[in-house]
């Protein structure tokens, strides 16, 4: 058995595939890449494991769906643990103001985004769900 991911295309946007030999599911071949055994014979940490890179790797895969889509965010964002995994979408109606959703892929989880930037360096970010909250972001650039 052999497994191997391919990276190709421009450092900006990269293009990623797992794949394998003979030929698995990419679900298979990732298990294989991350443990050295078939899914079906992972422990329960190593499932965790393999569950989260699969997010991780689905999710680099999501800018070109997001571009595709128009929009300026879409992405998975992962908890605590995989119940607390949130699918983020959201568009800058101007540039200065941002509107987005997240939701639970695994639970029942809704949050409204709503975010306005003060100053170049200063964002106000309020969001409510099952709980409301409201953040002052201070961001730099580091160009």
């Amino acid at each position: 058995m052999t497994a191997v991911v391919s990276v190709s295309g421009p450092l900006k946007a990269p293009q990623t595939r797992i794949s394998s030999e003979p030929a698995l599911a990419e679900s298979d071949a990732l298990a294989y890449l991350l443990t050295g055994k078939p899914l079906t014979q992972v422990s329960q940490s190593e499932s965790n494991m393999v569950a989260s890179a699969a997010l991780a790797y689905g999710s680099g895969q999501m800018g070109w769906v997001a571009e595709q889509l128009g929009i300026d965010e879409l992405s998975v964002q992962q908890g605590s643990t995989l119940k607390d995994t949130l699918l983020a979408v959201g568009q800058y109606l101007t540039p200065d103001f941002y509107v987005g959703t997240k939701v639970g892929l695994f639970n029942k989880q809704a949050v409204l985004v709503l975010k306005h930037k003060l100053t170049d360096t200063v964002n106000v970010e309020t969001q409510t769900g099952t709980s409301q909250r409201i953040k002052l972001n201070y961001e730099q650039d580091k160009n």
